[in-house]
C-alpha cells in the first residue's frame, strides 16, 4: 500500500507541475558544453536563466566576477 501511495504522489506532483508550468524541459544547452562534461565533486555549476527583463549578460558577468566566480561563460540556446 505504501508503494502505491508513493507512486500516486509522484504522478500527482508531476501532473501538477505540468498543469502549472507547461511541459518540463528535459534538456538544457549547458549540458553539451565542454566544461560541463568534466563536472566532478570538487566544483559546481551555476546556471542563470535570462527570462527576467532586468537581466543583462554584462551585469551578471560583473556580479559573478566581483564575488569570486571563475570560468564564467555565456551559453546561448541554439
Amino acid at each position: 500500500m505504501f508503494e502505491l501511495t508513493v507512486l500516486f504522489g509522484a504522478f500527482a506532483a508531476f501532473f501538477s507541475m505540468l498543469g502549472m508550468n507547461g511541459l518540463p524541459r528535459w534538456y538544457h544547452p549547458m549540458f553539451s558544453w565542454e566544461r560541463f562534461i568534466r563536472v566532478s565533486n570538487d566544483g559546481f555549476f551555476l546556471a542563470i536563466e535570462s527570462h527576467d527583463p532586468r537581466f543583462t549578460e554584462n551585469g551578471v558577468r560583473e556580479l559573478l566576477e566581483r564575488t569570486g566566480g571563475e570560468h564564467i561563460t555565456i551559453v546561448h540556446e541554439d
